[in-house]
């Protein structure tokens, strides 16, 4: 763009409406969807609320739990085994330095663990941001997150920015080298008089004064990338106007403000009405004998109430036998009680917000985790129910990987070409193995494809994923279990299986036989290390030395 063009956008501030409605945006989801700023969420009732009670309701925890809960699944994105990542139109040596640079593209950590940790946070709770290319002062790129509260225009081409302007704080325009004998006197985090456009090919400063805006002369420089660096960050938007963007989680906001409102107010009755309210009857003082004074003074023990105020538990409180003997039917446990708070209410409050959790899950999810009752009774899901809510996750999962997918691919491509301009394109897949199936399950369908005579490959896929499922916290132990199950004969078989089969030689035999006892007897550490031939070798020298007994009863 030429000047005159840049000038007359930053004067009309033409995305200004789409702008302001993703700043309202991201405030919305900030307070419902983090620990962030949670007291400006909750807006007083005068009708049902005091001033002081609206205070004591703000102090209630966050959704940060919540969020927590419904979103987990999605962890299996970047933990899921499999992926691949191919560079096209450039030779290997480059290719190696490029995975050296993405390896540790932002303060030592991989690209795919920047975008868990801002993109796909971005993607929640500020759909309107940007992800945008910087260089450090040696020049090396890397992705930042940058949120819609800094930018002042964008327009967007798709999912491409054709040019984007940034508001600089005070602090930024100081970082910038910008000369301004006010700047150092402002406070840092307020917005300044500077501005930042950056289009496909150059990055610009411009000052604004009043309603004019001028160019800052020595802060124009041409980037080296092929393209305006910033990509808004979702691909969701409104259906009315496509310029403005969505949350992933823009179908279940509601649920999650309804909740966080409904346990301020849980949590407010708990703290006022929490606490049994002991009934007893007033004692008379014992100092000034109920009359309120000593001498001619005020009690000082029941502040000249005449009954007693600070009660010990070690005070007793004594009945005489001639009350009891005058009144037979008095009953001392409706003078000295208890009354317990409301327990009804509570348990109905916390049932409340279990239902709002699963109604916020199966929105996000697809699923449907309802319970029907028949005749008084619930009925307990079946096989074909689970995998019926299993089949949206999946593809919900697979939906985001999507994005995921594509939010890298465009980052290692404009940075790529800005190290390598041979570079055509980057194809990338993430690992789409999730297991979403509890390690029972798992074991119950590895059993019913063995049993029905399912294929080796389809069969060591099913006992793969249940080791998977099996050991998922522990990898040491996994990958054992994964080796082993490389190592063993036949895996599949038992022993009395191979016997009964009679295709079977004695040296496989005896393997199958000794496995359990070899794998016993040899140390984790060498399982670990040493390679599968090897260890295949060494089972059947095991085995050959202590001959073949063929058993079928073992």
């Amino acid at each position: 763009m030429d000047n005159e063009q840049i000038l007359q956008i930053l004067k009309d501030n033409p995305a200004k409406e789409i702008i302001k409605s993703g700043h309202e945006m991201n405030i919305r989801l900030i307070r419902c969807l983090t620990d962030n700023d949670i007291d400006g969420f909750f807006r007083r009732d005068s009708y049902f609320e005091s001033e002081d009670i609206h205070k004591e309701r703000k102090k209630t925890q966050s959704n940060k739990d919540l969020i927590s809960r419904v979103l987990q699944k999605e962890q299996m994105i970047f933990s899921a085994r499999g992926g691949s990542c191919f560079y096209e139109g450039i030779s290997n040596k480059e290719t190696e330095k490029l995975d050296n640079l993405f390896s540790q593209i932002r303060n030592n950590e991989p690209l795919r663990k920047w975008v868990e940790n801002f993109a796909i946070k971005a993607f929640d709770v500020d759909p309107a941001s940007v992800i945008f290319i910087e260089r450090d002062v040696d020049g090396k790129p890397y992705p930042t997150y940058k949120s819609i509260q800094t930018i002042y225009d964008y327009k967007l081409k798709g999912n491409s920015c054709e040019y984007v302007c940034f508001h600089l704080t005070n602090k930024e325009a100081i970082e910038f080298g910008i000369t301004d004998e006010d700047l150092p006197r402002l406070q840092k985090n307020l917005k300044s008089k500077y501005y930042r456009f950056i289009d496909e090919t150059f990055d610009y400063i411009f000052k604004r004064d009043n309603d004019t805006f001028r160019e800052v002369d020595g802060f124009t420089i041409k980037h080296l990338f092929s393209e305006c660096p910033a990509r808004v960050v979702s691909d969701v938007s409104l259906f009315s106007n496509n310029q403005i963007r969505l949350s992933k989680s823009d179908k279940v906001v509601e649920i999650f403000e309804a909740y966080m409102n409904d346990r301020s107010i849980r949590n407010l009755s708990k703290k006022y009405h929490g606490y049994p309210k002991a009934v007893r009857p007033l004692v008379t003082c014992r100092k000034c004998a109920g009359s309120g004074y000593v001498g001619d003074k005020l009690c000082d023990e029941c502040n000249g109430t005449g009954f007693k105020q600070i009660r010990n538990v070690s005070d007793s409180i004594d009945i005489p036998l001639s009350l009891l003997a005058e009144n037979t039917s008095l009953d001392i446990k409706k003078i000295f009680t208890y009354i317990t708070p409301d327990i009804q209410t509570w348990n109905k409050q916390d049932e409340s917000l279990q239902d709002l959790e699963k109604i916020s899950y199966d929105t996000y999810w697809g699923t449907d985790n309802r319970k029907f009752s028949q005749e008084g009774t619930d009925l307990q899901e079946t096989a074909t129910k689970t995998l019926v809510n299993l089949q949206p996750v999946y593809a919900r999962l697979e939906q985001t990987a999507d994005w995921c997918e594509g939010i890298e691919r465009w980052i290692m491509l404009i940075i790529g070409k800005s190290v390598y301009p041979a570079l055509k394109d980057v194809m990338i897949k993430y690992g789409r193995d999730y297991i979403l199936e509890s390690t029972n399950e798992l074991f119950e369908q590895y059993q019913e494809k063995k049993k029905n005579g399912s294929p080796e490959y389809i069969l060591n896929d099913a006992l793969d994923r249940y080791l998977r499922s099996l050991y998922m916290n522990n990898h040491i132990e996994l990958s054992l279990a994964l080796k082993m199950m490389e190592v063993e004969p036949f895996v599949h078989y038992t022993l009395r299986d191979m016997i009964s089969m009679n295709i079977f030689s004695e040296e496989e035999i005896a393997m199958k036989k000794y496995f359990a006892e070899w794998y016993n007897l040899t140390s984790n550490e060498k399982l670990l290390i040493t390679d599968k031939a090897k260890l295949k070798e060494d089972l059947k020298k095991y085995a050959t030395d202590k001959g073949v007994i063929i058993n079928t009863n073992n």
